[in-house]
């Protein structure tokens, strides 16, 4: 890449984001280093804007670029999909390289970031942000993302591989909590080469059965064959679902329950799938067929699919696969027409065609006459037990299935793994009600009384940890947020308590929370001496060394 490139990025940038990348505090600088400093934080808002597929506006607000940012020039974070990117920009004027002592430096503002170590931080956006930004960390489920983004040709393969074997260290073999990319000046133009394109898309589509609404808008619906839209999709890619929400998730459970469906009973693919919906800013219907509704031809221009990618991308999977294999498969589609001047309703079209009500695995569980069982048993002690979704669940009157499920895992007397899975992987819990764990933590000698015991139990000692954490810095804070459905568990089974007897145990208040100090008293032990330098969000996850730190418990206290 030459410097004509790196010229196109700049005026890109300064498009993008003059209105919203500050540099105020750059102000006495020279021209040429304002300008510099400007194009690092606008290249890192750039990659945040990419990759986190937000505004100009969110990404701009993610940096944090200045004295006291640790090496890291941009926090973008997620609370509600658990997801954080942390990137260093380096903008090079002339190509060149990057240095690896500024990535080592990046590094370790990350290992402070993660372990929670706020003392070696005093730019404003990350203190102002850092309790939002721990609890994100903290959550199970996070990916954090560590970008390196840079006007550079080319990144190093010993930057690569130093941030790589971090990234690693860090999983330790558990979860891809951490990833590694970087951002190099190809990789960026063409990003920008691709938002300034996309032609409109026009096709001609076969819809049979169809019929037609006029008013308030034209929309036209039928059943399209499989192999016209997986054609479609080989023809246009992923542009086709531009206006979409998202694109095709590459690989997923259910996409591949989709594909498994078409290559299993293709005939019968119409009523077991959801279909297709599209925009379009004109069509017209083709001579052919007359006035007959078996068949159509028409003629969409500016199309794309808003709601249905997923289908589209399995379908195209299953025909690469097997083309005659979809000969018999039909999809339901719809295509509303939406003007130019009315974008507002295309938006309106699409955010109501993608924030229907999921079914969740948790969903099934309702299927289990146990849980009806549950909630029956504990109505007539005025407690409400809420296991299906959408239920409202009553504070101190009351639980849910999660954290039912929960504590069951925890309090269970027989292997650790559960409780592993209740921290990092929860959702297999009860991915399937039919086997374990779910049928082997649900069964029909639990209790109503018991599970309500159990789940009373870890509030209190989830209430003496969240002081712990608010008392505690660093490292030690860790262990008392990573490791807290490991605590609950050996609290549980020092006071003798399990989903048999939770209810009969005599238990004090005191006694549990007294008892959880203890236990965070002695992990920490424990891990000083076999794991210390273990990153603890992924420890917490890792079923064997989760089982080495109980054995070792368990034999000091027997």
């Amino acid at each position: 890449m030459s410097k004509l490139h790196t010229r196109q990025v700049a005026h890109h940038l300064h498009e993008v984001f003059d209105a919203s990348v500050d540099v105020s505090d750059r102000e006495r600088d020279a021209p040429e280093e304002r300008e510099n400093h400007f194009l690092t934080r606008a290249l890192a808002a750039f990659s945040i804007m990419t990759l986190a597929e937000c505004d100009e506006i969110d990404a701009a607000d993610a940096i944090c670029d200045g004295y006291g940012d640790g090496g890291i020039d941009a926090v973008w974070f997620s609370e509600q999909s658990s997801h954080m990117i942390l990137v260093q920009s380096k903008w090079k004027k002339s190509g060149g390289g990057v240095d690896l002592a500024g990535t080592l430096r990046f590094k370790q503002g990350v290992e402070h970031l993660l372990e929670g170590e706020k003392a070696h931080f005093t730019e404003q956006n990350v203190l102002s942000r850092w309790d939002k930004i721990q609890d994100v960390i903290a959550t199970p489920s996070v990916r954090v993302d560590l970008v390196l983004a840079t006007t550079a040709n080319n990144v190093s393969s010993e930057i690569t591989t130093e941030m790589t074997e971090y990234c690693h260290k860090v999983n330790d073999g558990v979860a891809e909590t951490l990833r590694f990319r970087s951002f190099n000046l190809s990789e960026v133009h063409n990003t920008i080469i691709k938002t300034k394109e996309g032609a409109p898309i026009d096709g001609d589509l076969l819809l049979q059965d169809w019929g037609k609404l006029s008013d308030p808008h034209t929309a036209y619906y039928g059943k399209i064959s499989a192999t016209a839209l997986a054609q479609f999709h080989e023809d246009h890619g992923d542009r086709l679902f531009d206006k979409n929400i998202r694109k095709v998730i590459r690989s997923s459970a259910v996409n591949e329950t989709i594909v498994a469906s078409l290559e299993v009973e293709p005939s019968k693919f119409w009523y077991l799938n959801n279909g297709v919906t599209a925009l379009c800013s004109s069509i017209e219907r083709a001579a052919q067929g007359g006035s007959s509704r078996e068949a159509g031809i028409f003629r969409a221009q500016g199309l794309s699919i808003v709601n249905g990618a997923q289908t589209v991308g399995a379908i195209h999977s299953a025909w690469r696969r097997s083309p005659e294999a979809l000969e018999s498969a039909h999809v339901s589609m719809r295509i509303i027409v939406v003007p130019e001047d009315d974008q507002q309703f295309a938006q309106q079209v699409t955010r109501a065609n993608n924030t229907q009500n999921q079914v969740k695995n948790k969903d099934f569980a309702a299927l289990d006459p146990n849980q009806e069982r549950l909630r029956r048993e504990l109505l007539a002690d005025d407690i409400i037990y809420e296991y299906k979704s959408g239920g409202e669940v009553g504070g101190n009157q009351g639980f849910g299935f999660e954290e039912a499920i929960v504590a069951l895992a925890c309090a269970f007397k027989g292997e650790s793994s559960y409780c592993v899975l209740a921290k990092g992987s929860v959702g297999r819990l009860w991915e399937d009600i039919r086997k374990p764990p779910y049928a082997r933590l649900v069964t029909k000698s639990v209790t109503g009384e018991n599970v309500w015991a159990l789940v009373r139990h870890l509030r209190v000692v989830e209430t003496r940890l969240r002081e712990a954490r608010q008392a505690r810095t660093g490292w030690a804070r860790n262990v008392v947020v990573h490791g807290n459905r490991f605590i609950f568990r050996q609290v549980t089974h020092r006071l003798g308590i399990s989903s048999a007897n939770a209810a009969a145990v005599p238990v004090t208040e005191k006694q549990l929370r007294d008892e959880t100090m203890c236990v965070v008293d002695e992990v920490e032990e424990q891990l000083k001496e076999a794991f210390d330098g273990s990153y603890l969000a992924s420890l917490f996850k890792n079923q064997s060394k989760c089982q080495r730190i109980e054995a070792e418990l368990r034999a000091d206290n027997t």
